[in-house]
């Protein structure tokens, strides 16, 4: 299919943009610490530090100094193309021998396992000039690409795949001098080497059908850039591209941080910014460098590499810059007041600036001019500045407001008041007078040397001439001469500050004021006559010289700008300086506080661990604290919180902190440093408590106690079912009981012996007869209402019975009751009606059939745990010839049943008398 290519954009890149020697930058070569000047690349590893590859050894920068590895330190060549840092904090480095080592964390070095392997795929053919210039680590895999032969990927087990240039199955070639692409056509995804990606045929096609690419990257869009020669490619929708056309060849792209970036060899790095559309150059940077490599860092700034000149920094690209003058005019004069900076330019104007945005400031309401020259007034103070606006004209400003007014001599440099009532005016003859307006009076003394400057702090006048400075100094209501310094000097400026008051001479040298000696000693000389102004904060010194402005720390020395510099005012975090035509404002990035905090480690109950979950013996936490990149003797403030605690501990500068007899919970322990607000990772962690005290436990034991007591419930349940039946069969049983023992045939004989009685006219006996049958029907009854009576009255009840019996058969039977000794009649129970149907049984069934006397005996003994009741009778024994025909003995069936539904182990057996005639009937009854 024929795709149509429309070049939407074409543009020459030139000066437009910020020019790097108009913008404050660090810089670093082999004179200021790095092995060598030719870098190859640079990154920035997870903590922080920046690496560099150069032709002499790898170098890393830990913000504030180098250290070095070379060959004598394990590299495998002191040359080094590319550096990558994998998961585990280690660096890669490919040198130019074809190899590869390892720096790991604690910058040991160590070769490449498998750089055999590397070198058996070399063929000999390619054994000269064949680089490695692309290595990607992911997964313990390695990506090597080469200039000539193309790819491997090495595995964690030492196989190889190998990628050739002219293979059929993988299309590879070099890219530029220092990477490689490299994709599998069976795939539609692209292999990352380095940051480069490798740019997808349609991209290709876009441009011409056998183009070669340079290099490559992906923009935040995800559209493609593809370079080759001097030209960029830049994907677009529909099919279309952006072309950028550069001077020289293109040697590096990366998109960072919504810019695209171009280093250009010879010609610098370019940066681009797509606005409405449009590729528009932000900043031409570094012209006449060769740009091998751009990263921006954690902290936002920007690192360069080049082939020839080191590496650069940039701490922030929003520097500010406000141009006063055109061509055909120059800054004047410039001073300094509260938060404003007044300029006298060559066009006669003052003009006031803003110190924080460089705004103009509205403080003179008309237009003024002279017949001379527009100038500041020689005099210098803390609270005021006056300018000479012509031959009897004096503007004055106190920061707020301007008035102007006239000068009563035309010798006069300067006025003040420096109090209330009183005033000092110094004239060109070294003549200061101090006049009291409220008395009148006046007190002069005349110097010898003629006065240029006049510098006025407090109770103290310093003059300054071509040939050193006078000090006066002011009292009530004099003025007192205390010496002359520095003589043969001429001073340029002095600067009063809080820790003391400093001056420069034209020589380059700056003096401090020692005033307990009254006397001038040389703080720091510079070599540099062409010393403009300079600014003293803490440690460092600013320097404005016509050479730039220069910053000097710990007696080095670093250039910060390229142009001649007239004045510079620093503070903690910034500076702010004035060149010849505008106002400079930037970040001093040694002062900004990219300090932070972070746990370097912590223990448990003694022991460091590494782990976040803990037992609830494991709660005595004690944290070991760090500061990265602090500035040096500055005392830091930080938070620790401790989440879950609810508790913030405030720790100046310190290194430990401890947390006893934590409770078991979930915590979440952070830092905040308090001098810029940064915080540290948040770490979390738990204690567990005891197991009896655990979630899961507690439901495991709740589920269980719930089913204990379903079970339980479950089992009263049924033994309530089972006892309501059993109740239920137990009534039933003993209601039979009652009516097979009441049967009509006992009732209807004891009546007639009764009534036999009456006839015989034995009343007494009849009515004896008659209580005792009631006695027992009433016994009946109330003991078919209960489940249990004691053995005793069971016995009265059977005793009972059987005397009646006897009585109709004119007592022909005999009854013994045996009793064990151990046994208490009173205190055993058993079901009712239990021993009667059996001695019925033995009195109808087997003595009232035998012709003659019979005898029944009841034993009842204990054994362990049972009583043992045994009913014997000599009767005509129990068989079926013996019954009496038709009779069915219910009262035995009902007597197993009843007992066996009390205790299933409860039984009766009924057997032969072994001695005699007659039936053994035994009970076997356990104790409840």
């Amino acid at each position: 299919m024929l795709i149509t290519i429309l070049v939407f954009n074409l543009y020459i890149c030139s000066a437009y943009g910020q020019d790097i020697d108009r913008t404050p930058y660090l810089h670093w070569d082999s004179e200021s610490g790095l092995p060598s000047n030719e870098v190859y690349h640079i990154i920035e590893s997870r903590k922080g530090e920046i690496w560099i590859a150069t032709d002499n050894g790898v170098a890393k920068y830990n913000g504030r100094k180098f250290t070095f590895f070379q060959k004598k330190e394990g590299l495998t060549d002191n040359v080094v193309f590319k550096l990558f840092e994998d998961e585990k904090g280690v660096i890669w480095c490919t040198t130019y021998n074809s190899e590869i080592c390892k720096i790991l964390p604690n910058d040991s070095i160590v070769s490449y396992q498998y750089n055999d392997t590397i070198d058996k795929y070399i063929p000999k053919e390619f054994s000269s000039n064949l680089l490695i210039i692309s290595l990607v680590v992911s997964n313990d895999s390695l990506f090597i690409g080469y200039n000539k032969k193309g790819e491997i990927v090495i595995t964690p087990e030492g196989n190889y795949q190998l990628s050739d240039q002219t293979s059929q199955e993988y299309r590879v070639k070099k890219i530029g001098k220092y990477s490689t692409q490299y994709s599998n056509p069976q795939s539609v995804d692209t292999v990352f080497l380095d940051n480069h990606l490798i740019i997808k045929s349609k991209l290709k096609k876009l441009v011409e059908k056998n183009i070669e690419y340079g290099y490559s990257c992906r923009l935040n869009n995800g559209k493609l850039v593809g370079t080759y020669a001097n030209a960029a490619f830049i994907e677009k929708d529909s099919n279309l591209i952006d072309t950028l056309f550069f001077p020289e060849a293109i040697i590096y792209v990366a998109s960072i941080d919504n810019l695209l970036w171009f280093g250009v060899s010879n010609n610098g790095a370019y940066a681009y910014n797509l606005e409405k559309n449009s590729w528009v150059c932000q900043y031409h940077l570094f012209q006449n460098r060769s740009i091998s490599s751009v990263i921006m860092d954690k902290n936002r700034g920007f690192w360069f590499s080049t082939h020839e000149n080191g590496i650069y920094y940039l701490p922030d690209l929003s520097y500010q810059s406000k141009v006063i003058c055109g061509n055909s005019h120059n800054i004047y004069d410039v001073r300094a007041l509260n938060d404003l900076i007044f300029i006298i330019s060559s066009k006669q104007q003052v003009e006031a600036y803003d110190k924080n945005d460089l705004s103009l400031k509205q403080l003179i309401d008309k237009p003024f001019s002279g017949t001379r020259l527009c100038q500041f007034d020689d005099g210098y103070t803390q609270k005021k500045l006056s300018v000479h606006t012509g031959d009897s004209l004096l503007l004055k400003f106190d920061g707020s407001s301007s008035k102007m007014s006239h000068l009563s001599e035309k010798e006069l440099i300067f006025r003040e008041y420096v109090s209330e009532n009183k005033s000092i005016s110094v004239t060109t003859y070294e003549k200061i007078t101090l006049e009291n307006h409220l008395t009148g009076t006046t007190s002069s003394i005349n110097g010898k040397f003629g006065t240029s400057k006049v510098f006025v702090f407090d109770n103290l006048v310093f003059t300054t001439n071509s040939v050193g400075c006078g000090l006066y100094k002011i009292s009530e209501d004099s003025i007192t001469f205390l010496g002359r310094f520095l003589s043969n000097e001429q001073v340029e400026h002095i600067k009063h500050y809080s820790f003391g008051i400093y001056c420069s001479s034209k020589s380059g040298t700056i003096y401090k004021y020692i005033p307990e000696s009254n006397r001038f000693e040389p703080f720091l000389n510079t070599n540099n006559t062409n010393l403009s102004d300079f600014e003293i904060v803490k440690d460092q010194i600013w320097l404005a010289t016509k050479d730039g402005l220069l910053k000097v720390k710990d007696s080095k020395i670093t250039k910060f700008w390229e142009e001649p510099v007239k004045s510079v005012f620093a503070s903690d975090t910034g500076v702010l300086f004035v060149t010849q035509k505008e106002l400079v404002k930037f970040k001093d990035y040694e002062r900004i506080d990219n300090s932070s905090v972070f746990i370097r480690s912590y223990s448990v109950n003694g022991l460091k661990k590494n782990k976040t979950s803990f037992s609830y013996s494991e709660n005595n936490f004690e944290f070991n604290i760090g500061i990265r990149n602090p500035i040096p003797e500055k005392k830091y403030e930080i938070h620790a919180v401790l989440i879950g605690e609810d508790t913030i501990i405030t720790l100046l500068d310190g290194t430990k902190i401890s947390y006893p007899q934590l409770s078991p919970g979930t915590y979440q322990f952070y830092l905040k440093n308090l001098s810029n607000g940064s915080e540290s990772e948040v770490l979390e962690f738990r204690i567990y408590p005891p197991i009896f005290e655990r979630w899961w436990f507690l439901s495991i034991v709740i589920g269980v106690l719930l089913i204990i007591v379903l079970l339980i419930m479950r089992s009263i349940y049924r033994r309530r079912e089972k006892k309501h039946f059993m109740q239920k069969q137990l009534t039933e049983l003993q209601s039979k009981a009652l009516r097979a023992q009441m049967n009509p045939h006992f009732i209807f004989n004891t009546m007639n012996v009764i009534q036999s009685l009456i006839s015989s006219k034995r009343l007494d006996d009849s009515s004896d007869v008659l209580v005792k049958l009631s006695k027992l029907i009433r016994n009946a009854l109330n003991y078919s209402r209960q489940e249990i009576i004691n053995l005793e009255d069971e016995i009265l009840f059977c005793q009972n019975y059987f005397n009646l019996e006897n009585l109709r058969i004119e007592n022909r039977m005999q009854l013994n009751v045996n009793l064990s000794p151990t046994i208490n009649p009173k205190k055993i129970g058993i079901p009712p009606l239990t021993i009667q149907p059996i001695l019925e049984n033995a009195i109808v069934h087997g003595l009232i059939p035998k012709q003659g006397d019979g005898m029944i005996d009841i034993d009842i003994k204990d054994e362990n745990d049972t009583v043992i009741i045994v009913v014997s009778d000599t009767g005509v024994g129990f068989t079926p010839s013996t019954r009496e025909k038709g009779h069915q003995s219910y009262g035995i069936d009902l007597i197993a049943q009843r007992i066996t539904l009390l205790d299933k182990r409860n039984s009766i057996l009924i057997k032969k008398n072994e001695h005699e005639t007659g039936t053994v009937v035994k009970i076997t009854l356990y104790k409840q």
